[in-house]
């Protein structure tokens, strides 16, 4: 609701007791079908059938500017989302909890919304949401009144571009199959890799990362299991993240611990409780799952050191021969094999 100020009685009929008032409106009315209600002490109207409407709100041109720069007709960001901007806007009343700011391309929707806005006089200020891209356009609403689109617009500040990434076991743009101790070196190539290129692994920053050019980048791969999520950052402008780098499914070569053959063992107490150890590959720094005969393998631990390839676990009680044993980290290995005594 909106206070009337300065009421006052213009008239008065003595016989029919109708009087009318006048007051002053609030500067921060804004909306469509205002109703009016009055209230003497503490007794309030009805609503007024009668309703009044504020003129809708306006976008002044030319006025967007980016922090405390120049104003003008268009601006580029400085990040994909979270730049303060500012512009000035007419009949958009004092309270910034009844605005809203929208940004679109042109002709809509309007579907992002800039956040934390303030109003001092016309000037409204905001901040940019995550979006990218040229051209972008804004709309005030104040309550239920909306303007027209801008005529200034937004820039949102261009992304590097990943297109491949190479160095393991390379598939069209993906390399897969990586050995999750990590240790290799990984090459980029894309578009707008500048010196300050950062490389993100699963949101993670490379330790080493090597701009050669423009369109080509190395990073080192640091340990890890499954697929990776990759983005790279240039200043403050993040690009759209590509599942493009995997690592190795864990691979099991001996299996020892009961009476041992080869790289199999055998006669193991159908009781279970026995230890037993898994070597192979790429078995990931920690938390790995194993299974015996489909039963879990209980108190699973990485050697500390050589994590990725010795584990430890107490067989589960079973039967029968050439059980498979499985290690699990995410994506499932070759199975080994073990046999419980007859």
């Amino acid at each position: 609701s909106f206070p009337c100020g300065d009421l006052a009685i213009e008239s008065a009929n003595p016989v029919t007791q109708i009087q009318v008032l006048s007051c002053t409106l609030d500067p921060a009315a804004v909306g469509s079908d205002l109703h009016l209600r009055i209230a003497v002490g503490p007794l309030t109207s009805r609503q007024s059938r009668d309703r009044l409407s504020s003129v809708p709100p306006s976008i002044r041109p030319g006025t967007i500017r980016l922090g405390a720069g120049p104003s003008g007709s268009q601006v580029t960001g400085t990040m994909n989302g979270g730049d303060l901007i500012s512009f000035e806007a007419d009949h958009i009343g004092t309270r910034p909890e009844l605005l809203t700011v929208n940004f679109g391309q042109s002709g809509g929707p309007y579907i992002y919304t800039c956040t934390a806005v303030t109003i001092t006089g016309p000037l409204v200020t905001c901040f940019t949401p995550p979006a990218s891209g040229d051209g972008w356009v804004f709309t005030v609403t104040a309550l239920d009144q909306s303007s027209i689109e801008s005529t200034d617009t937004f820039n949102y500040p261009p992304q590097a571009i990943i297109d491949r990434v190479s160095g393991c076991n390379d598939a069209d743009l993906r390399t897969v199959d990586c050995a999750t101790q990590g240790g290799q070196f990984l090459t980029l190539t894309g578009s707008g890799f500048t010196s300050d290129l950062r490389v993100l692994i699963n949101g993670v920053p490379s330790t080493s990362t090597t701009v050669f050019s423009p369109t080509q980048a190395q990073f080192l791969l640091p340990p890890g299991t499954g697929d990776v999520t990759l983005t790279v950052i240039t200043g403050l402008v993040v690009s759209t993240s590509h599942s493009v780098v995997s690592y190795a499914a864990p691979a099991v070569s001996s299996i020892s611990g009961c009476t041992d053959l080869g790289t199999t063992t055998y006669a193991c107490a159908r009781t279970g409780g026995t230890p037993i150890t898994i070597v192979g590959a790429n078995f990931g720094a920690a938390s790995a799952r194993v299974t015996v005969g489909g039963a879990l393998c209980t108190g699973v631990s990485h050697d500390p050191a050589s994590p990725h390839t010795r584990l430890t676990c107490t067989l589960p009680a079973g039967a029968g021969t050439n059980q498979p044993v499985l290690v699990d980290n995410g994506r499932v290995s070759n199975p080994g094999r073990l046999s419980y005594a007859p």
